[in-house]
């Protein structure tokens, strides 16, 4: 079983390719990725299912000057993007892989896998597709012709090759346990070798021209401990930008000058609310928006006034905070206690039963759980929870 972490701020899933022929460089990478197109079009993904629009994810084509134009619709969950060499686009979406000629005709290329991600082709045309749900690698011959090239993966998402032919993958990360993250090598013949370990949720890959691989460390759910490293090709790891990245910050992408790009999606920091009957979608509507530097950690009603409110963490400060609302309009707030160094406030509840929310802190280094009691905004005890095991963390309802 893997316990997944379930985050609490709505935003949409992007994907990236650019398509650059005559070998320049061709690179494969969950959600950013930076392959090729004679006009260095960029080309755009949209997951629509994030937002629980089902079959409303696109793809959009911008021509160097910005100018957009919608290339496909009626997708879910086109995540990775990677093109061939005929300038066909290959893109992952639930349980199938499609293709999408230059002219944007689609064909399902490939379907009944578990949920592929990261793609990326070699040098002879096979496409490989981490298969994040069944934990394999696989393999397509240009003609579609379907094997499994590795097996016994955790949650396999990057994927990237290097010069010689050898695939690396990231696998791991937060959803088995912190600091349980890899970067596999596997040579052409499927042997398997560790490069490094020790991530917290490594996802997307990339090399540059000088053959340095690059990789993106999405932190835990409050953005610590990500960064992008960079590994030589004797395998030397440095940390290329040290940095406050998201867990969901999956992308990756070098251009012909080595310039390095990632993605921030947490940068709107908006929120949204969803009307539910039971586990069916009603409306939906957007609620206020974050401030830098804070993540919704819960939603309760602090003031007792019928309506729930926000309940806010700090990551870099360690500061709570209550934003009151009405419905999805912001209408007050006030500042709530600090958790001491290295824990994190994860979700919000009424642990005593005197119908007033209270804090759940999570120590992820000692895996230590704890309730604070409180009066609205205002502590009033405390106690401390159940310890999970080896490997699981307590995250966010």
């Amino acid at each position: 079983m893997k316990n997944h972490e379930t985050k609490t701020k709505f935003k949409s899933t992007l994907g990236l390719a650019r398509h650059l022929l005559n070998g320049v460089m061709c690179l494969g990478a969950l959600i950013l990725t930076c392959s090729s197109a004679p006009a260095q079009n960029l080309f755009v993904s949209v997951s629509g299912a994030a937002w629980g629009n089902s079959g409303r994810g696109s793809i959009y084509k911008l021509a160097p000057n910005g100018a957009r134009t919608t290339f496909a619709v009626g997708l879910n969950y086109p995540w990775g993007l990677a093109f061939d060499r005929a300038g066909n686009l290959f893109v992952p979406d639930g349980g199938a892989i499609y293709k999408f000629t230059p002219d944007g005709v689609r064909t399902t290329f490939a379907s009944g896998l578990s949920s592929p991600v990261g793609l990326a082709f070699d040098s002879a045309g096979n496409l490989f597709a981490a298969d994040e749900g069944s934990g394999s690698i696989l393999k397509f011959t240009p003609v579609g012709v379907r094997s499994t090239f590795a097996s016994g993966l955790d949650v396999p998402v990057g994927l990237a090759f290097d010069r010689a032919g050898n695939l690396f993958v990231t696998d791991g990360g937060d959803i088995v346990g912190p600091g349980h993250g890899h970067l596999y090598k596997f040579t052409p013949a499927g042997v398997r070798s560790t490069t490094a370990s020790g991530f917290v949720t490594p996802n997307s890959l990339a090399f540059d021209s000088a053959g340095n691989l690059f990789l993106v460390d999405g932190g835990d759910i409050d953005g610590l401990g990500g960064a992008i490293y960079k590994f030589t090709p004797d395998g030397v790891r440095t940390t290329f930008a040290p940095g406050d990245f998201f867990i969901d910050e999956y992308g990756l992408a070098i251009d012909s000058a080595n310039n390095v790009f990632v993605p921030d999606f947490a940068a709107t920091s908006q929120t949204a609310i969803w009307y539910l009957n039971n586990n069916v979608l009603i409306s939906g509507v957007l609620g206020p928006t974050l401030p830098a530097g804070w993540g919704l950690r819960g939603a309760a009603d602090f003031n007792s006034d019928s309506h729930p409110d926000y309940g806010l963490f700090n990551s870099a400060t360690r500061q709570t905070a209550i934003w009151d609302l009405s419905g999805p309009m912001f209408i007050g707030g006030a500042f709530g206690p600090s958790p001491p160094s290295g824990w994190a406030l994860v979700a919000t509840a009424d642990f005593n039963g005197d119908g007033k929310p209270d804090y759940v802190l999570y120590n992820a280094a000692t895996r230590q759980t704890a309730i604070w009691y409180l009066n609205n905004n205002i502590y009033a005890g405390s106690a401390w929870g159940p310890t999970p095991p080896a490997g699981w963390s307590l995250v966010m309802p």
